[in-house]
């Protein structure tokens, strides 16, 4: 009797520089190990100081996956401050003149999963 499999398309967040896929937020630390806290957004947050989050990109652990590229642009422009989008839209040539530095790091990648049933 053959198993039936299905593919599903999936994206992922691919840094480019070290060649890791991003795994999910870090906290920040300064150099002696301490985490960074920056000011809240409404001046009347009685938690105290919230902490800074970071990207975290790895080789080894499994990556979060995305539904659509819109999705996975949404979080490239949230860690990086401007929007991926647009710079997505220019031609290579025009990335390279016009484009934000810290935008050319990340890549969207296109993965298909084999759903397969266990047993």
């Amino acid at each position: 009797m053959k198993k039936k499999f299905m593919l599903k398309s999936k994206f992922l967040i691919k840094n480019i520089e070290t060649g890791g896929y991003f795994v999910g937020w870090d906290y920040a630390k300064d150099a002696k190990g301490r985490f960074i806290q920056r000011p809240p957004v409404h001046p009347g947050h009685y938690y105290g100081d919230p902490i800074v989050k970071v990207p975290s990109f790895s080789k080894d652990e499994f990556p979060k996956l995305y539904n659509s590229v819109g999705g996975a642009r949404k979080v490239i422009s949230e860690f990086v401050g401007q929007s991926y989008a647009k710079h997505q839209k220019l031609n290579p040539t025009q990335q390279v003149l016009f484009g934000s530095k810290d935008l050319t790091k990340y890549q969207i990648v296109e993965v298909e999963l084999k759903i397969k049933e266990k047993g």
